[in-house]
Parts: C-alpha cells; structure tokens; sequence
C-alpha cells in the first residue's frame, strides 16, 4: 500500500502543467525643447539737404545836388550818389537722423511624453499525462474494490 501511495504522488509531481510567462515592460520617454528667437532690426535715416544761394544787388541813389543830372540803366537821375552793393550767400544746411528700433521675441515650448506599458502573457499548457494518471487511479480503485469484493466472497464460500 505504501508503495501505491507513492506512485500516485510521484505520478501527481511529474504530471503538472508546464507554464510559460513573458513579460514585456516597455517605456517611452520623449523629451523636446523648442526655442525660436525672432529678432527684428528696423533702421530709418532721414536726411535734409539744403543749399541756398543768395545773390543781392543792391543799388542805393542818394541826391546831392538837384541841378546835375546824370543817366544810369536808361534813367535819368539829377545831382545824385550811387552806391551798388552786391552780396552773395551760400549757406548749406543739412541734417541727418537715424532711428533704430530693435525688437526681439523669444519663444520657448517644452514637451515631455512618457508612456510605460506593461503586458504579462502566460501560456499554459495542459499535459495529457494528467488524464492518463485520472484513468489510472480510477483502474486501481477498481481493482482495490474489486479484491476486496472477492475476499468477502471467498469468505462466504467457506464460511
């Protein structure tokens, strides 16, 4: 008896099912930095320029004597004093402006993505030796039953 119990727990420890358990961990991390810089430079010049020139003639006629008389340009002047004075100017103004505008814009955009996925699979296979120990535990009850069926019988014959 001892023996049988031993089979049939040897027979329950060699027919277990084997499994098979895969594991995928998977992670994703995504860092991106975006960093724009506008910069902007607006120059303006405006100039003036400007030149003159002047030329005065001026003639002064100053009476001295009234009896004399004297002809200048095709007109007749009597006893008098002529002064003619000429004056010539050249000026030059000029002006220059310069206006600077700078403009600058910064823009930074930050994006941080992870993910983390894990998946466990198991496959488990059943082992047919599992059915095949039911079968013979099955035969040896029978058999048990079956001699101890026969030992009553064999008693009542002879008893």
């Amino acid at each position: 008896m001892k023996k049988l119990v031993f089979i049939l727990v040897s027979i329950l420890l060699v027919s277990c099912a084997s499994r098979k358990v895969q594991v995928n961990n998977t992670e994703t991390k995504t860092d991106s930095i975006v960093e724009r810089k506008d910069t902007v430079v607006i120059k303006t010049i405006d100039s003036i320029f400007i030149k003159k020139d002047v030329s005065i003639d001026e003639i002064i006629i100053t009476p001295l004597d009234t009896c004399r008389s004297f002809m200048v340009d095709g007109k007749l002047y009597k006893n008098a004093i002529i002064t003619i004075k000429k004056v010539k100017d050249n000026s030059l103004y000029s002006k220059k402006k310069t206006m600077t505008l700078n403009a600058s814009k910064t823009q930074k955009n930050h994006t941080t993505k992870a993910s983390v996925i894990k998946t466990k699979q198991i496959d488990k296979k059943s082992n047919l030796a599992l059915y095949l120990v039911v079968y013979i535990l099955f035969a040896i009850v029978l058999f048990v039953v079956y001699r101890y069926l026969s030992k009553i019988s064999i008693l009542r014959l002879f008893g």
